[in-house]
This record gives structure tokens, sequence and C-alpha cells, in this order.
């Protein structure tokens, strides 16, 4: 029984010992600004990643750029472009994901009116983009679909200035007409 314990004193100090590893960094170790994932370079900086990229490229160019039209600066307008990042951008890209959905099928794809399910709240986020998020952990405003927004002092009246490079799955530009649309189609 003693040569037991003794046996097991000296394996779990073993094991124990060899669990410590090294304080030094090894020699392949990235900086915490930039990590390569499968060979490519990722930048962990928010400031590295354009929220508004090429964000006059999609401009109708009869649009005023007070109107939000090529040129627009912004200035009056609320927006919000130095949120925390959500997700971890050296996360792996590709591969597979499996989710639990519902039971039932969805009896219709309208996402109002009689007979829709869970499954119509599934379908109608994939097809459609809010206007502003909430920023999972901060509650801050974000842009969605619009890329700045004022809300009277009255707090009745909000103007939003759709994404110029916002397009449908066709390439066809989403108007406020589109987004005027939706909103009639819901309190309907």
């Amino acid at each position: 029984m003693r040569a037991s314990l003794q046996l097991f004193a000296l394996i779990l100090g073993l094991t124990a010992g060899a669990c410590g590893g090294s304080t030094t960094q090894p020699e392949n170790s990235r900086s915490a600004a930039t990590l390569a994932i499968d060979g490519r370079a990722v930048a962990t900086d928010k400031s590295a990643y354009a929220v508004f990229p090429d964000a006059d490229s999609g401009a109708d160019p009869s649009v005023p750029a007070a109107q939000g039209g090529r040129g627009f600066t912004g200035e009056g307008w609320q927006t919000n472009t130095d949120y925390d990042l959500i997700g971890d951008p050296r996360a792996v890209k590709g591969g597979v994901l499996r989710q639990g959905m519902m039971t039932d099928f969805p009896g219709t794809f309208r996402y109002y009116g009689p007979n829709i399910t869970e499954w119509n709240l599934s379908l109608y986020e994939l097809a459609y983009e809010s206007l502003l998020y909430l920023h999972p952990t901060t509650l801050e405003y974000i842009p969605g679909l619009a890329t700045h927004w004022q809300i009277a002092d009255d707090r009745r009246t909000f103007r939003f200035r759709i994404n110029p490079n916002a397009r449908w799955a066709d390439g066809m530009p989403v108007t406020s007409d589109d987004v005027v649309a939706t909103w009639r189609l819901s309190v309907d």
C-alpha cells in the first residue's frame, strides 16, 4: 500500500511539472493587433474595419449632398462608428452551422397575419435589414440599413440616411419607398 502511494505521488508530481509549461512566448506568436488565421492577416483592432466602406460609390448623383447624396458629411446627424466589434475577427470562416429549428413547418412565408410561426421570424430576418440595431453589449444604436439618423426634439419625427450602397439581392438599390412600404405592411 505504501509503495502504491509513493508511486501515485511520483506520477502526480511528474504530471504537475509537465503541465507547467514555459513562460516565454513561442517563436511563431503574433502581436495582439494582427494575427494570422489560415494564412491571412486578421486585424483585431476595430479601427482596421471601415464602418462605411466606399460610402459614396452607390450614391445617386441627382441627390444633393445635404440630403444624403454624394459628398454627404453627416453634419447635424447622428451616427455610431466607434462601437466595439461584434464577434471575433479571428473566428474561423466557413464550415457548417447546425442549428436546432422548430418542429413545425411554416404555413405561409408572410411575417404578418394569420398562421405565422417562429419560422416566419427567421425568414423575415434573412430578407429584411433594420434601419438601426442595438449593440448587443452596450445597447447603443449602431448603423444598419441607415448610416445616419436624426431624431427631432419632440421625439415624433425621425429621419434616416439610407446607405447608398444598400442593394437588394437582384442588385437594385434600396430606396426610401422600400422602407416606407415595409413599414406600412408592418402596421397595417
